[in-house]
Formats: C-alpha cells, sequence, structure tokens
C-alpha cells in the first residue's frame, strides 16, 4: 500500500470520540456499460439540485465538479492479511436506484471502485484516496447491492516477471 500523507486536522478528527468536521466518504463506480461512473456519498453535506424524475431534492457532495448522491452505504476499507495475500475490502449500498443493478449485472468486466475521503469543511481537498479497486463476487437483489474489492491481480504477480540468467541478459551477469 502507498504512504498517505494526511493533514493534522483530519488525524486528529479520525481519532476523537466526536468531532465537528465530519469525514466523508465519496465512492465512485464505473463500469463497461455505463456512460458515466456512478457516485456515491456517505453524507448529505447540502442540498445539490431538484431531480428531474421524480421531483424530490436531492441531497449529497458536491466534489471535483461531480454530484455525489447521498446514499446508505458501507466500505470495509482494505485490510493487511497475514497471510502475504492481496488486501481486500466490502462495499455495499442499500436501497439501490436500478440503474446500479443494471450496471453492475450488465457489465462483463468486473467494475472499477475508487474511494475518497474529503472533510465537510473542506470538499474538494482529498485527505484520503485507496487505490482503485475491482468491484468481484457482487451479490443483487432488488434493494442492495454488495460485493467484495480487490486490488488489480497485477500485484499477486512476481516482480521481476522473468529470471535473471546469463543466457537472458549477457552484459548483466
Amino acid at each position: 500500500m502507498p504512504t498517505v500523507t494526511t493533514s493534522e486536522d483530519f488525524r486528529r478528527n479520525a481519532a476523537a470520540q466526536e468531532c465537528d468536521d465530519p469525514q466523508i466518504v465519496l465512492v465512485s463506480i464505473t463500469a463497461e456499460g455505463l456512460d458515466e461512473p456512478l457516485r456515491a456519498s456517505s453524507d448529505m453535506t447540502q442540498r445539490l439540485r431538484i431531480d428531474e424524475a421524480t421531483g424530490e431534492p436531492l441531497y449529497g457532495t458536491p466534489h471535483g465538479g461531480n454530484e455525489y448522491p447521498a446514499l446508505p452505504y458501507y466500505v470495509v476499507l482494505p485490510d493487511q492479511p497475514s497471510d502475504g495475500s492481496a488486501p481486500r475490502a466490502r462495499i455495499g449500498i442499500k436501497s439501490v436506484d436500478q440503474s446500479i443493478v443494471r450496471g453492475v449485472r450488465e457489465t462483463a468486466i468486473a467494475p472499477g471502485v475508487d474511494i475518497r475521503i474529503v472533510q465537510g469543511s473542506n470538499l474538494e481537498q482529498v485527505e484520503y484516496h485507496a487505490p482503485s479497486m475491482l468491484l468481484k463476487n457482487v451479490k443483487y437483489n432488488a434493494t442492495s447491492v454488495e460485493g467484495e474489492l480487490v486490488f488489480d491481480h497485477t500485484l499477486d504477480e512476481p516482480c521481476p516477471p522473468d529470471s535473471y540468467s546469463p543466457s537472458r541478459y549477457r552484459g548483466l551477469l
């Protein structure tokens, strides 16, 4: 895992039992058949707009010129397995819009998932960004989508992929 540099305020708020500045988790899911990524926010930081289809207000988090609608979901961040296998995380989205189920169901390639954490006081400053993961082992029904987040298998490949031998690398050995 790469080294993560976070602000002092972020670390203090993460360790605090209570704080005035919430940490907001933003999730983007990209899939082959989707025109644009599916986005979700852990918090209703502000009213984004009126939904044209329903006429209801849409609450969520603006970030990077995109709208992240507030949806009830959970993310279990990557662990550090002791057996040396690749880190894994889990994600579940409840009360999903059918476009999310359709997007996950219709793609032949595992959807990509991007996780960022920002603070409520500065929605544009990314405090934590998990490397892109793939959504695998997806289970879904009419009200939820759940799956396992795994890193691309290139992290499991031996490096370097070849062995250094005199016949292959004459000037090296």
